[in-house]
């Protein structure tokens, strides 16, 4: 199999804009939600109890930032390679 190059980008600019696309939603979709959320207040204040009272020094309870990093370089790969794939593909069965 040879590398046909305009497969190779168009597959990249492809994967870059499906990601691009799929980042500006979830940043539009927490606007949207950050900007209808209504707190309440009363129903708040009466689970305050149930607050934890310590504090964890050196720990990141978000620490797993590393997993989703690799999963969207897997995702970008993985678009990336099933565009060039059925490109390639295509080409073939028509030539």
């Amino acid at each position: 199999m040879t590398w046909n190059k305009r497969f190779f980008i168009e597959a990249v600019v492809f994967a870059a804009l499906v990601l691009i696309l799929y980042l500006t939603w979830q940043v539009a979709q927490g606007m949207l939600l950050t900007a209808n959320y209504v707190p309440a207040i009363i129903e708040s204040y009466e689970s305050v109890d149930q607050l934890d009272k310590s504090v964890t020094i050196g720990y990141s309870a978000s620490g797993h930032w590393g997993w989703s990093a690799a999963a969207a370089t897997a995702a970008f790969v993985g678009l990336a390679a099933g565009y060039y794939m059925i490109r390639y593909l295509m080409k073939k069965k028509s030539a």
